[in-house]
């Protein structure tokens, strides 16, 4: 079997990068980021993503909302990247995340904690980005 791995477009990672930023700004700990939730609560916050999938997918043979669909689509992604990052996992240059604003790398486990940080007093950060609202 051949397969091919072809890279995310600089757009789609971006767009993931945002939602899961928004999910923390949001829900804070209570995303499969934080460590409040079991990892039965997050596979039922992974669930109910994909749920929400399934409520835009269209009829058989009826075509597809785009719109509705991507953005459900990445929070489905981005709940189970979340997860995957709050596993207590070795630190390797495998596993890594970007600023989204800077582009600095960030290899340690877990990803969030020194991001968010990072995230939040990045110089390179938008000034309309406040969370102190």
């Amino acid at each position: 079997m051949n397969i091919k791995l072809y890279p995310f477009d600089d757009l789609t990672i971006s767009a993931l990068q945002a939602t899961m930023y928004n999910a923390l700004v949001k829900y804070g700990d209570y995303t499969p980021l934080g460590d409040v939730l079991t990892e039965h609560e997050k596979l039922a916050v992974l669930v109910r993503e994909i749920g929400e999938v399934a409520e835009d997918v269209p009829p058989y043979g009826a075509k597809a909302e785009p719109e509705n669909l991507v953005g459900e689509l990445l929070q489905v992604a981005a709940m189970a990247l979340s997860w995957a990052q709050s596993l207590d996992v070795p630190e390797t240059e495998s596993v890594a995340a970007k600023c989204p604003y800077c582009g600095k790398m960030f290899y340690a486990m877990p990803l969030h904690d020194p991001l968010k940080h990072h995230i939040q007093y990045c110089d390179r950060r938008p000034e309309d980005d406040d969370d102190d609202e």
